[in-house]
């Protein structure tokens, strides 16, 4: 890291406590809308490989006997285990099926799990992103852009992708691919949690 972007992202940080009104000095930790926040959930898959994943299960659900279309069974599965919403459009049901595949996967969970079952069946509802797989991809690549432009201004307007950079801990030799994915991820998060990243 260069001497100037380093002390650009000082300076990004200092910024951020004197608009927040937390010092540098302060003895006690700094109140963040993330302290009552254990982690940041983050997919496993990339957002072309969900894209992908829902255009498998729009597939199966256009051919449900085609058991080729379903090797694991898991789409089926998930389909009886979720809820059917009135008026639900299969695209709709498609990312429903999709997202909760996504959530069982981070969290090391099989559909054939016994326990898992009793669980989920108590569950109110899967934390769902409120994106489509495409949006999340494009914003993917514009955080990649600004990565690569060297974090310039001009390719985050309002300023969201520093803000979320600057809060994240950053891991020794992460790729910028790994980067944009982490910055992606929170923001969808904080996106479908009702949290703004200018309140962070």
């Amino acid at each position: 890291q260069k001497t100037k972007d380093r002390a650009r992202e000082i300076e990004g940080a200092l910024d951020w406590m004197r608009s927040n009104g937390v010092s540098p000095a302060d003895e006690d930790e700094p109140k963040s809308p993330f302290d009552n926040v254990a982690s940041v959930q983050i997919s496993k898959r990339s957002p072309k490989q969900r894209m992908n994943e829902i255009n498998d299960i729009m597939n199966w659900m256009r051919n449900p006997q085609d058991e080729s279309l379903d090797p694991t069974g898991d789409f089926t599965k998930i389909d009886q285990m979720l809820p059917t919403k009135k008026g639900q459009k299969p695209e709709e049901r498609a990312r429903d099926i999709e997202s909760a595949l996504d959530w069982m996967r981070n969290h090391d969970v099989s559909p054939e799990d016994e326990e898992f079952i009793d669980e989920f069946q108590k569950l109110g509802s899967v934390p769902m992103t409120r994106r489509t797989p495409e949006d999340r991809e494009k914003e993917e690549n514009d955080i990649m852009n600004w990565l690569r432009n060297g974090k310039s201004d001009s390719d985050d307007p309002n300023g969201d992708f520093t803000r979320v950079d600057q809060i994240l801990p950053k891991k020794k030799g992460q790729k910028a691919k790994s980067r944009a994915r982490e910055i992606e991820g929170a923001l969808d998060w904080m996106r479908s949690n009702g949290v703004s990243p200018e309140e962070v």
